[in-house]
């Protein structure tokens, strides 16, 4: 009984973090960008191509939840641009990240039956540098076996966090027990988010506080500078590699929620993530988009909501600074050719 009263408080508003922390949030919120949300998709999927005849793209975006956004996504607003963007997911069936696939198609014969002007290799912060280290550089995928995997739609199905399922009475227990023990902790003891305090109002939200994935911060052991050295070193060779086949290569590193708010958490008392720290220090063969100093200096001018409150991702904000850059340096690029 306890349990039901306490739970007719608790408030979905849409989010994972919302959901997988039972963080109650106005289920009004995401209101503020329901105008973003019904614009029309103008990018397709790249299941939708038949790979046995020659398409040309402008841009193949490769990425993970980042790049599957719809409507509210960066690929989307870049489309507004008179882009013929494509898009693949990898968090799909037991595809892998999106710079193994990279690899994999480069070194496979995709590439040779379509004309790609640009691949945008999208991954979050926190999982790019681990990944540059387990990636196989020689694996290869043929237009035949990718076929097998994305060529009907029907068989995609979006691995789903466990959490996200929870039954109503464990949603309910959850929702309790957690919602006394943020207040001694900033997860819960056995959360998967945190919950932290802001010193300045950056959402639209009824509290001032940040939510974010424990990853965010559990991952930064692997975003050492030599980790960073050698994801770039085979970020160049994979440009190189995209070169010979007459692609360009964009690197999209899409920032933590966690270290774009950094500066702002009351009382921090953890770590620091120097991923774009030591990605600054290197020497790029590729189109880098340093997403975090974008997003930053609108953070730092106080503007609200460029990640969801109630999500571990960027919002409609966020996508269209992005685009608009990616934008620019792909006019830029196209001037210096």
């Amino acid at each position: 009984m306890i349990l039901s009263i306490n739970y007719i408080s608790y408030e979905t508003s849409g989010g994972d973090l919302n959901r997988i922390g039972k963080i109650s949030i106005q289920k009004e919120y995401r209101n503020i960008f329901k105008d973003n949300f019904q614009k029309q998709t103008k990018y397709h999927d790249l299941s939708e191509i038949d790979l046995n005849k020659k398409s040309s793209i402008n841009i193949l975006n490769i990425g993970d939840s980042f790049s599957r956004q719809g409507a509210i996504g960066y690929q989307n607003y870049l489309s507004s641009y008179n882009l013929n963007i494509f898009n693949i997911f990898t968090g799909l069936n037991n595809t892998d990240d999106p710079m193994q696939l990279v690899f994999s198609i480069v070194n496979g014969d995709i590439l040779d039956k379509l004309k790609v002007d640009y691949i945008i290799l999208e991954t979050a912060e926190r999982s790019f540098a681990r990944s540059g280290q387990k990636v196989g550089m020689n694996k290869v995928i043929m237009a035949k076996d990718y076929n097998k995997i994305y060529g009907k739609k029907e068989n995609l199905k979006e691995k789903k966090n466990a959490l996200l399922d929870l039954g109503i009475f464990q949603d309910m227990t959850f929702y309790f027990f957690w919602n006394i023990l943020y207040n001694f902790d900033e997860r819960a003891y056995t959360s998967k988010v945190c919950k932290v305090n802001l010193t300045k109002k950056l959402f639209s939200t009824q509290k001032n506080e940040l939510l974010f994935y424990f990853d965010d911060i559990d991952d930064i052991k692997y975003n050492t500078r030599a980790s960073v050295r050698e994801l770039n070193e085979k970020l160049n060779i994979l440009s190189k590699k995209l070169n010979e086949k007459g692609v360009k290569l964009i690197v999209l590193p899409a920032p933590d929620k966690y270290d774009i708010y950094y500066d702002f958490i009351a009382n921090n008392h953890f770590p620091k993530n120097n991923f774009f720290d030591y990605m600054k220090e290197e020497q790029k063969e590729y189109i880098y988009i340093n997403s975090k100093n974008l997003l930053l200096e609108h953070v730092n001018n106080g503007r609200k909501d460029v990640y969801f409150a109630d999500d571990t991702h960027w919002s409609p904000i966020a996508s269209e600074i992005i685009a608009k850059y990616i934008y620019e340096e792909l006019k830029i690029a196209m001037r210096v050719e």
